[in-house]
């Protein structure tokens, strides 16, 4: 494909979906249109091909590591650096979306799942979070903790109880992800969560859950009756 021949793909490509949206793009049409704007000249439609040919689909795409993407004939580190960011700035706009919908207390599972769920988006490593919430069960923050299998032995237990006192929170939710299993919660899971509920209890703190996201799928340990908030509950 010559230049003029290219860039009038281009233009037809852009003429699309400023008509359309993105509904109706093939998956790599959709990777296509993404690197026009860091790749300015010449033909990439085989590369974003190749893209989904080894990714399999859209989301495989954003998922794969940048060494990754780089082992694709075409992609170079400014390419790669805006696929990673892409699933990042997609995970900040549905969070601004949610947070902006809640002015309801968050006093169920269901309400947990729907604010923090976002923060999941585009994660392909275990990630744990702690939602602190006002005494009217309103959310102040979600604050990032660490990464990594979420063992009691490894959590920063002071980074916790900084954020806690630093908000004024009266009741947290802890909330990870299994990225790449079922979110069905595991023993060390549970550990935690009874460990972080016994030091934030002197201080007036109660840790009313712990959620484990792992896709569309969610699974609460209160609700499971894997968990109690308070220790002495018959």
């Amino acid at each position: 494909m010559n230049a003029s021949m290219n860039e009038g793909h281009r233009e037809r490509l852009r003429k699309r979906f400023e008509n359309e949206g993105l509904d109706y793009f093939e998956p790599h049409e959709v990777i296509e249109l993404l690197l026009f704007f860091v790749i300015p000249r010449g033909n990439v439609n085989h590369t974003a091909h190749a893209l989904i040919q080894r990714f399999r689909s859209i989301r495989g795409v954003f998922h794969a590591s940048v060494k990754e993407l780089m082992e694709v004939d075409g992609i170079g580190p400014q390419a790669a650096f805006f696929l990673k960011l892409i699933p990042a700035v997609c995970r900040r706009y549905m969070i601004s979306v949610e947070q902006d919908k809640f002015l309801l207390p968050l006093n169920s599972s269901e309400r947990i799942r729907q604010y923090v769920a976002p923060h999941f988006v585009g994660r392909t490593v275990e990630t744990l979070f702690l939602l602190c919430l006002n005494n009217s069960g309103l959310p102040i923050s979600c604050n990032y903790i660490s990464e990594g299998v979420a063992n009691a032995s490894l959590v920063d237990v002071r980074k916790i109880m900084e954020i806690v006192v630093s908000s004024n929170a009266v009741a947290v939710a802890l909330c990870h992800n299994h990225p790449d299993g079922l979110a069905f919660p595991s023993q060390e899971d549970i550990e935690l969560t009874e460990r972080i509920r016994d030091l934030l209890a002197p201080v007036g703190v109660t840790l009313v859950d712990h959620l484990v996201f792992s896709g569309d799928d969610c699974v609460s340990l209160f609700d499971s009756d894997l968990y109690l908030p308070f220790p002495n509950e018959a």
